[in-house]
């Protein structure tokens, strides 16, 4: 049972925050991780073993979950959304007008270019980046290059949601539609 102020996150994990207090609990309430924090997060992602959220100034916040390291990350403009590209230093982040890859261990912000509408969800594996906009595109990123691979017109409703699955399908969730791609093909 889901409790106000707890977000339930990739693999299964509840996240809790409680004043200054983050905890990470397993679906089964088995204790995974807890730190102090000073502000209000939200928009929780874990790769690996670090933990990442976005305070209300829009920075995003690391936290080592084997150490006491933490480390916030300004970026260049607000995000409307975001994800981590997995076991790199790299953010994939979108606000009204842009989407954006940073590198924030060589802070370096790249304009990713391929939508022709507002970019509303995202995904990532560590080579392959997915994005979802407004108007019913998709687009499909190689990591390495920042390419647009593909950029397939899955309808005309907006991309509320886009998943990878094992770097060889994409499921996109439109407003009255669920439908499944072949990274590859694009078919």
């Amino acid at each position: 049972e889901l409790h106000p102020k707890e977000e339930v996150i990739d693999f299964g994990i509840l996240i809790k925050q409680l004043d200054t207090n983050v905890y990470g609990t397993f679906h089964d309430q088995k204790h995974y991780f807890s730190f102090t924090c000073e502000m209000p997060l939200s928009k929780w992602h874990i790769d690996d073993q670090t933990c990442f959220a976005q305070n209300e100034q829009n920075a995003i916040h690391m936290f080592s979950l084997e150490s006491n390291h933490t480390r916030t990350i300004n970026l260049p403009h607000p995000p409307r959304g975001w994800c981590i590209i997995p076991k790199t230093s790299i953010i994939l982040h979108w606000n009204q007008l842009t989407l954006y890859s940073t590198d924030f261990s060589k802070d370096v912000h790249k304009i990713l270019r391929g939508h022709v509408a507002r970019v509303l969800s995202g995904d990532a594996s560590t080579s392959i980046a997915v994005t979802g906009d407004h108007f019913g595109h998709m687009c499909i990123w190689y990591v390495a290059s920042w390419t647009c691979h593909h950029d397939i017109k899955v309808s005309h409703e907006p991309c509320h949601e886009v998943k990878l699955c094992k770097d060889e399908r994409v499921c996109v969730r439109n407003t009255t539609s669920l439908s499944v791609y072949n990274v590859t093909s694009g078919k």
